[in-house]
């Protein structure tokens, strides 16, 4: 199955966007000079987060290549989100056994 030409394009812009965060996610101390986080507990069950980021982006960052044109757009990695570990349980499908992914935590 081809891409069509809007999403290969799509593809292209997020590899370019990619490439050009690794060097930041790689040295985040290099631009990166104050991160201050709070966190409040509202009742038993919820929390409020709040994160407050000083940063100075590199002359050679990249900008945003999903809106050309002034004013310019810049993307940086203020925040990396785990993804929690991806297991494999037993599912049936039209009576044979498959593996199924959950990514729920139990």
């Amino acid at each position: 199955m081809t891409q069509r030409p809007t999403a290969r394009r799509r593809s292209d812009r997020l590899e370019l966007v990619g490439a050009a965060a690794s060097p930041l996610l790689l040295n985040p101390a290099r631009w990166i000079h104050r991160r201050v986080e709070s966190i409040e507990f509202i009742d038993d069950r919820s929390v409020r987060r709040h994160v407050s980021v000083d940063f100075t982006l590199p002359g050679f960052f990249l900008t945003s290549p999903y809106r050309p044109g002034p004013p310019p757009i810049h993307l940086a990695p203020l925040a990396l989100l785990a993804k929690p570990p991806t297991t494999l349980r037993p599912h049936r499908r039209r009576g044979k056994i498959v593996a199924a992914a959950d990514a729920s935590s139990k």
